[in-house]
């Protein structure tokens, strides 16, 4: 709901490109999480970003606002990106760009994995 006030603001005749964040500091859970469990998950908010786009392809959003990829946040240790490559894979099937923060805290090494990995575009 946040998101469609935020994007109520904005003309209609905008094109508007969003990157969902995946918060290395959640726990992964797995690809059938839904907001019923009760507990916020990496993989719930990936499934959230494509059934918000789902929404619009059966024209219930406007089509001018569409996530275009996930983003990867937060705390790199103890969280390195090859902990999240089933949703990066999954997300790229969805039609998500990978995008991930790296080498902050995790060094070279984390950047490099990230983009051979999750095969980030940046």
């Amino acid at each position: 709901d946040a998101i469609n006030e935020a994007l109520e603001e904005f003309r209609s005749d905008m094109t508007v490109h969003l990157i969902g964040t995946i918060d290395r500091g959640k726990p992964i859970g797995t690809p059938e999480d839904t907001d019923e469990k009760g507990e916020q998950t990496c993989w719930l908010s990936l499934n959230t970003f494509i059934q918000y786009n789902k929404l619009i392809e059966t024209g219930k959003r406007p089509p001018s606002y569409r996530i275009i990829g996930i983003d990867l946040a937060g705390a790199e240790l103890g969280n390195p990106p090859e902990l999240f490559k089933d949703i990066y894979a999954f997300g790229s099937k969805n039609n998500l760009f990978g995008f991930a923060h790296g080498g902050e805290e995790g060094g070279p090494s984390y950047v490099q994995n990230a983009i051979d990995i999750l095969n980030v575009v940046r």
